[in-house]
C-alpha cells in the first residue's frame, strides 16, 4: 500500500512538472509572437484619410491677363479673376474679340465654341489649373465658356467656378482663349485695387407686407475693376435672424419708391447671364441678431 502510495506521488510530481515545463514553452512562444507584433507595428507607418486644404478667403486679391487675339496686335481683351468669399471665383472677359462665339443651345445641338480656362502656363501641353484635393477637373464642367455680338465681336461674359486655388497660387499662371484648334494666351497678375466705389444706402422694401416686421438697415458698396467688373460688399442689420442664401441683389430701376420703379435685376443682357441669382453667389446670410457682412 504504501509502495503504491509513493508510486502514486511520483506520477502526480512527474505531471507537474510536465504541465510547468509546457507552460514555459508556452509562455516563450508567447512572448516571441509579442515581440514579432510590436515589431510589425513599428515597421508599419500610420496612415490618415487625405485631408482637403482649406482655402485662406483672405487671399482674394483681383488677378488680370491681357490677352492679344486673332493675331491683331489692336483686338486685345481684358480677362479678369475676381476671388469670392466662399472660395469660388468670377472668371471676366471683355474687349472686342474678332471671333465669333455662340452660347450653347442643347435643344438645337449648338455646343458653347469659345472657352475661357486657367492653365498652369501657355505651353499647349499645359494642364488647366486647380487644387489636386479636388476629384475632377472643374474646368471640364461646361461653365466656362463666353459669347460675343455677332456685328462687333465684342464680348463682356462672366462665369462662376471653384477651382480650389487662392490668388497667390493662382498669380503667373496662364489664361487661355480657346476656340476650334486655336488659343490666346495671357499671364495672370495683380491690378490696382483702388477704383470708383459706388455706395447705396439700404432700407425697406417698397411696399412690403410681409409677416414679419423687418427694419433693415446699412450700406452696400459696389467697387468697380478695369475690366467693367465690380466687388460687392455689404453691411447691414435688421434683417431676419440666422437665414442662409438670402438673396442680395442690383436691380435695373433707379428708384425705391414703388415696386414697379425697382424693376428685375440689372445686368447687361446682350453679353452676360443673369448672376444675381444663388449659383451667382448673390446671397448673404445673417446672424442670431439679424447683421449680415461680406
Amino acid at each position: 500500500m504504501k509502495l503504491t502510495i509513493n508510486v502514486l506521488a511520483v506520477i502526480l510530481v512527474f505531471l507537474y512538472f510536465q504541465d510547468y515545463a509546457e507552460s514555459i514553452r508556452a509562455n516563450h512562444r508567447n512572448h516571441r509572437l509579442k515581440s514579432k507584433s510590436r515589431k510589425d507595428l513599428k515597421g508599419k507607418k500610420k496612415t490618415s484619410p487625405k485631408k482637403k486644404s482649406k482655402i485662406d478667403t483672405t487671399d482674394t486679391r483681383p488677378l488680370v491677363a491681357k490677352i492679344e487675339v486673332s493675331n491683331a496686335p489692336d483686338l486685345d481683351v481684358i480677362t479678369t479673376v475676381n476671388f469670392n468669399p466662399d472660395g469660388s471665383a468670377l472668371i471676366h472677359i471683355t474687349g472686342t474679340t474678332n471671333l465669333m462665339c455662340e452660347a450653347p443651345d442643347s435643344d438645337n445641338g449648338i455646343e458653347a465654341n469659345c472657352e475661357l480656362t486657367i492653365k498652369e502656363s501657355c505651353d499647349p501641353s499645359a494642364l488647366n489649373l486647380f487644387s489636386r484635393d479636388m476629384d475632377d477637373d472643374p474646368w471640364m464642367g461646361g461653365v466656362n465658356y463666353f459669347i460675343t455680338d455677332p456685328t462687333t465681336t465684342e464680348t463682356k461674359s462672366a462665369f462662376r467656378l471653384d477651382y480650389g486655388l487662392t490668388s497667390s497660387a493662382t498669380r503667373g499662371s496662364a489664361m487661355v482663349v480657346s476656340i476650334g484648334s486655336s488659343s490666346y494666351c495671357g499671364i495672370l497678375g495683380h491690378f490696382p485695387s483702388s477704383f470708383r466705389t459706388l455706395t447705396a444706402k439700404v432700407g425697406k422694401y417698397p411696399e412690403y407686407a410681409g409677416s414679419k416686421d423687418f427694419d433693415p438697415a446699412g450700406t452696400i458698396g459696389i467697387t468697380f475693376g478695369i475690366d467693367g467688373t465690380f466687388t460687392y460688399s455689404f453691411n447691414l442689420r435688421g434683417l431676419e435672424e440666422n437665414c442662409e442664401g438670402c438673396g442680395i441683389h442690383v436691380h435695373a430701376g433707379v428708384s425705391c419708391e414703388t415696386h414697379e420703379q425697382v424693376k428685375g435685376h440689372g445686368w447687361n443682357q446682350d453679353f452676360v447671364r443673369d448672376l444675381w441669382t444663388g449659383a451667382g453667389g448673390a446671397v448673404y446670410e445673417t446672424d442670431g441678431r439679424g447683421y449680415a457682412s461680406g
